[in-house]
């Protein structure tokens, strides 16, 4: 039980010096020395490698999806999916640039959706009205008179009943 209890002990010991150092780099400043020059030249990142380098552990410990320090991991990569503010106005300008990019992609892609429904939707209408004209044609045929002939009506003509000769032979 004494073995257990030590392990676990070691364990947290190991995890909160992953936290420490996490902690260092988010105050930008680390105690290892490549880290260092990063920090002051304005390019350290915070990730697994970096905060392994920092705590002086194997980056394995924390860097899959099965590690064994799983609350470590998560706040990394809270922490690297956390927008960082932009320090200069040319950060401000190229994250504003990147942006108008983006937006005017998705206006693309919006109006060429629009235009595809519009040209769907002419079709379809198309087709509909050729359908209903079928259907108006169908009902007329069938109120039709059957001695009705096409093009005129018998109500115009005068009757006249012609007489046909007789064949004698």
């Amino acid at each position: 039980m004494m073995q257990s209890n030590r392990r676990a002990v070691m364990a947290d010991a190991v995890e909160q010096e992953f936290f420490d150092a996490i902690d260092r780099l988010l105050q930008n400043k680390p105690r290892n020395r490549a880290l260092a020059i990063k920090a002051k030249a304005g390019t350290l990142q915070i990730n697994t490698t970096t905060v392994a380098l920092e705590a002086g552990h194997s980056r394995t410990q924390i860097g899959h999806d099965k590690c064994k320090y799983q609350k470590v991991r998560a706040k990394i990569l809270g922490l690297k999916n956390a927008e960082a503010e932009p320090h200069t106005a040319e950060d401000t300008i190229r994250k504003l640039r990147i942006r108008i990019t983006e937006v005017q992609m998705e206006l693309r892609i919006a109006n060429s959706e629009k235009a595809a429904l519009i040209i769907r939707m002419q079709k379809t209408e198309k087709a509909a009205n050729r359908e209903i004209g079928k259907a108006k044609r169908s009902a007329e045929q069938k109120n039709r008179d059957p001695n009705h002939v096409v093009g005129r009506s018998f109500s115009d003509i005068e009757a006249q009943v012609i007489q046909f000769p007789k064949n004698d032979e």
